[in-house]
């Protein structure tokens, strides 16, 4: 089993108190038995670490695998369950203290940029829907800050303005938010536990059907939006004007699979419109408390969705998380009493730099490093108390959505579903093969 060397003596503290990175292996192409290349049966081991390509290789090759497979037994969840738990965390980033607050929620909104209202190109060019804001006598600074008929006059219903409040509320910060979230993940599954804390018998491992997630990190690109989608800020108190998030300077999860098949988690759509949310449920972790959010923002863009659906994002680059030698070396240092240090702030730094090719604001750099140790420490514990065991399969999804974005709905979902039947027949025609369905 791969793993990261052990750190140079001489440090702060014991190397009893290191944890040790496990990666699994990066592809399951071979027989563990009788070497066959790309077999057309596999037969993954419960472990993750080896494949079969017959009832018969697998009898044969226990003898030798049983020592290994047993020493490091083994649960596995599936992405498809465990990804709300995800969605969870991105969730409780924004409303952390050190994620500034937007100015447009500290104000009163006089405009109304709902769905369906046409953009306006700003003074730099930027086109997109306007809020407009201004501070007025009636509405001390001091107030709770609310999605109340105060904070937003023209917004028609409590739902509505709920739904602006919110898009507003989750825009920004994405990058430091997701790299905090999948460092966790190495962290707290893919180590062993340091000698401090309380050790679990079983390890867990993701998967997604049949098959072990091999890698995981953060994909840069851009997401497809249209300019009535995407938000701009006047704030008529000073005159100035702001972007808001840019789909051009995108962020999102990605997955690989050990045959090479790619997932994605994108939970930063909301703030355009797009108001795909996933309902965590038995998924929230039991920190969090019953005032937790009933639904999240969540598209995971798992294998049907992806085979049938046009695609939302164009792939600039991606750094994977699990498999880079710095964040290892940071997650080791985590299992000590210390936990996280300033250092390791410095390798969060560096990693998102790589993938945004610019420099990191200050603010970036203490979310970055606040949101991963929280978020270590709530899969710590949900791990320990094996919360993700009561996870459901499925999980519910929903849409939330303004009035008018449901206008002829079902004749716009069936046009889409003609639309998509017809390129599936023209592709056919033209000898292009479907996308292959993994099993």
């Amino acid at each position: 089993m791969p793993t990261v060397p052990s750190l140079p003596s001489g440090s702060h503290t014991s190397d009893a108190n290191f944890r040790v990175v496990q990666l699994p292996p990066e592809n399951l192409e071979t027989c563990a038995s009788c070497n066959v290349f790309k077999p057309k049966v596999r037969k993954n081991c419960s472990c993750g670490q080896v494949t079969y390509c017959s009832d018969e290789c697998q009898k044969d090759g226990w003898n030798v695998h049983k020592p290994s497979c047993g020493k490091f037994p083994t649960d596995q969840i599936d992405l498809q369950a465990l990804y709300p738990l995800l969605a969870c965390l991105v969730e409780k980033s924004h409303s952390h203290e050190i994620k500034p607050r937007h100015k447009a929620l500290t104000k009163t909104v006089v405009s109304n940029p709902t769905p369906g209202n046409p953009p306006v190109r700003f003074s730099d060019g930027w086109e997109a829907a306007p809020v407009i804001f201004q501070r007025r006598p009636s509405r001390p600074l001091s107030d709770p800050f609310c999605p109340d008929a105060r904070w937003w006059p023209e917004g028609a219903t409590p739902r509505i303005r709920e739904k602006l409040y919110d898009r507003i509320r989750r825009e920004g910060y994405v990058l430091p938010i997701l790299t905090a979230v999948c460092i966790a993940l190495l962290a707290e599954v893919y180590t062993s536990s340091s000698s401090h804390e309380e050790s679990s018998k079983r390890r867990l491992r993701l998967r997604y059907s049949t098959g072990p997630v091999a890698d995981f990190g953060i994909c840069s690109g851009k997401a497809r939006v249209t300019t009535q989608d995407r938000l701009g800020y006047l704030d008529m108190d000073s005159k100035s004007e702001t972007h808001g998030q840019d789909p051009e300077d995108h962020y999102w999860i990605y997955f690989r699979t050990t045959r090479g098949e790619d997932l994605f988690l994108d939970c930063a759509m909301f703030t355009f419109s797009m108001n795909l949310v996933v309902q965590p449920g038995l998924c929230t972790p039991r920190s969090y408390g019953p005032s937790f959010s009933e639904s999240v923002p969540a598209f995971f863009l798992e294998r049907e969705i992806r085979h049938d659906a046009p695609s939302l994002h164009t792939e600039r680059a991606r750094r994977s998380v699990l498999r880079d030698a710095a964040l290892q070396g940071a997650v080791q240092r985590s299992g000590t009493k210390a936990g996280f240090t300033a250092k390791d702030d410095d390798v969060f730094v560096a990693f998102m730099r790589a993938l945004a090719r610019r420099e990191i604001t200050a603010t970036e750099r203490q979310l970055v490093a606040a949101l991963t140790r929280d978020h270590a420490l709530t899969l710590r514990g949900v791990l320990r108390d094996e919360e993700w065991k009561r996870y459901p399969t499925r999980p519910e999804t929903a849409v939330i959505a303004d009035p008018v974005e449901l206008v002829d709905y079902d004749e716009r979902m069936k046009a889409h579903a003609d639309a998509l039947e017809k390129k599936k027949k023209t592709e056919k025609k033209m000898g292009i093969k479907p996308r292959p369905k993994h099993s």
